[in-house]
């Protein structure tokens, strides 16, 4: 609308020729923004609801076991994509081994350290997990 009338005003000899091509050329370059602007918030906003898509799903993967007593392979093989066991560290003179757990549809929980995760010292029970012959 604001062109149209730009331009009308430029027919009429109301504005000058070169002040209708300076404030043309700054309506462009503002609906060149606006429309990048868009875009990204169209991504955003896909992002957002495949972001709620998959944590829905999840929950209701997880709904399936409120009552979680003991660790099974199945229960493993539904809950969780892949486990990264990364190399052995020694901090302050103690022995961490960090793990990162990706949850299916969800990814990884947790901050990049890991701190929302920590653990109390535990030896853990490979057999209990190990397939049965």
């Amino acid at each position: 609308m604001l062109m149209k009338r730009l331009y009308e005003d430029n027919v009429f000899g109301r504005i000058s020729d070169e002040r209708f091509a300076s404030m043309s050329a700054d309506y462009e370059a503002e609906t060149r923004k606006v429309k990048e602007r868009l875009g990204m918030l169209d991504e955003l906003l896909a992002s957002y609801t495949r972001q709620n898509r998959d944590a829905k799903a999840f929950a209701s993967l997880v709904a399936q076991y409120t009552d979680i007593t003991c660790l099974t392979e199945e229960l493993v093989h539904t809950l969780i994509e892949k486990v990264v066991v990364h190399e052995k560290e020694v901090i302050d003179g103690e022995t961490v081994m960090r793990i990162d757990i990706y949850y299916r549809f969800i990814g990884k929980v947790g901050n990049e350290n890991g701190e929302a995760l920590k653990t109390q010292k535990t030896r853990c029970n490979t057999k209990a997990l190990a397939p049965s012959a």
